[in-house]
């Protein structure tokens, strides 16, 4: 009788383990697919915006940089100081 007993105590650990690297498993799995569908939309999109690759993607191209405007600099701009500090012995 107590062979029995141990044997169902040995044999259920066994399954305890068993199921907590299923489970494990089961849960890298499961992420995979999730990875896998987020690539199959984002190929698609691909897909669609090249036609299948035939014809340049118009949403991976860069914009055209805008002209560059002339800047012009004067007197307090930037931070540049107007006025010097006051020393002793200046006039007005």
């Amino acid at each position: 009788m107590t062979d029995v007993l141990t044997w169902t105590i040995e044999r259920r650990l066994e399954l305890v383990k068993r199921a907590e690297l299923l489970r494990k498993e089961l849960g890298e799995l499961e992420l995979e697919v999730a990875r896998l569908e987020a690539a199959e939309v984002v190929f698609g999109q691909w897909i669609e915006a090249t036609d299948g690759g035939r014809r340049p993607p118009g949403i991976l191209s860069p914009e055209p940089e805008p002209e560059p405007t002339v800047v012009t600099v004067g007197p307090g701009a930037g931070g540049m100081r107007v006025v010097p500090d006051r020393v002793e012995g200046m006039g007005l």
